[in-house]
């Protein structure tokens, strides 16, 4: 299901000698540093997997994970709204290349609040959500 899926809250690290896809865990010193685990094969094996803290600034959250929206000055209404990122806006770089950069390329957002509009935001102005409602049945 969707909620499963975005339960793994999948972002992509790459530093030095570790990179790859890896698990968003949790925040901590205050939303500073993100717990990651990974990074993850296909097919997943997590015995092998480890534990990383990253700066959060440099995580970028891969398609249907959950984030909320902070720190934006030109559209600060979005601050504090929830949503998932549904794709990356990645331009080509001055070598031909493209990869994801965090100071340049933005992250495709589209809100729970279905009356706002997706948006294109910086990887370090969204913060990847935990605390997601449990799937129920839809009622008929």
């Amino acid at each position: 299901s969707v909620l499963t899926f975005a339960r793994e809250r999948k972002v992509v690290f790459r530093f030095d000698d570790v990179s790859g896809w890896f698990q968003a865990l949790r925040y901590e010193n205050e939303g500073e540093d993100c717990v990651v685990q990974g990074p993850i094969a296909d097919p997943r094996n997590v015995d092998e997997e480890e534990q990383y803290s990253f700066e959060s600034t440099r995580i970028i959250p891969f398609p249907g994970t959950p984030v909320v929206c902070h720190g934006l000055q030109k559209a600060a209404h979005l601050n504090g709204k929830i949503g998932d990122v549904r794709g990356l806006d990645v331009k080509e770089k001055e070598d031909g290349n493209k990869y994801f950069d965090v100071d340049i390329d933005r992250c495709v957002v589209h809100f729970e609040d279905k009356s706002l509009a997706p948006v294109k935001v910086k990887a370090t102005n969204l913060r990847v959500v935990f605390d997601l409602p449990n799937e129920t049945t839809p009622s008929r």
